[in-house]
């Protein structure tokens, strides 16, 4: 950079340019050295973004995970829960004997219903984004 532009033009300046040479080898040098640890810093930062990427990722796949199991719940119960009665609607399932029991039987279905929707879903979505990785 600037030492090497100053060794080019010090012609006849110094008294002793013999004197000066030295230094602008070591400053030219720390220059070539400080860009050296500069790339490396950048590739460290660039690491750990990935990594935390990843981190965010699997944060996210969980909650995505977490989401796809309860939405059937969520619906069951938000049909459920109205208390429809006889003046607005006729609803047999909520005068049922066993339609209780029947809740908390559709619940688990719901879940794995969800779960293998979301499974089904992801594992498709890896291998559309691996073919054409491949092309």
């Amino acid at each position: 950079g600037l030492f090497l532009e100053l060794r080019q033009n010090h012609s006849g300046c110094l008294a002793a340019p013999e004197l000066l040479d030295p230094v602008l080898d070591s400053t030219h040098q720390i220059e070539v050295e400080a860009d050296c640890y500069s790339q490396r810093c950048r590739v460290v930062e660039a690491t750990h973004q990935s990594q935390q990427d990843a981190k965010l990722n699997a944060t996210m796949r969980s909650l995505a995970l977490a989401t796809a199991c309860s939405i059937p719940l969520q619906f069951i119960t938000g049909l459920w829960g109205m208390n429809f009665t006889t003046e607005y609607g006729y609803r047999p399932e909520l005068e049922w004997e066993y339609g209780y029991t029947m809740f908390w039987c559709l619940v688990p279905v719901g879940m794995l219903l969800g779960f293998l929707f979301f499974t089904f879903s992801s594992s498709l979505g890896v291998r559309h984004k691996s073919k054409t990785r491949r092309s």
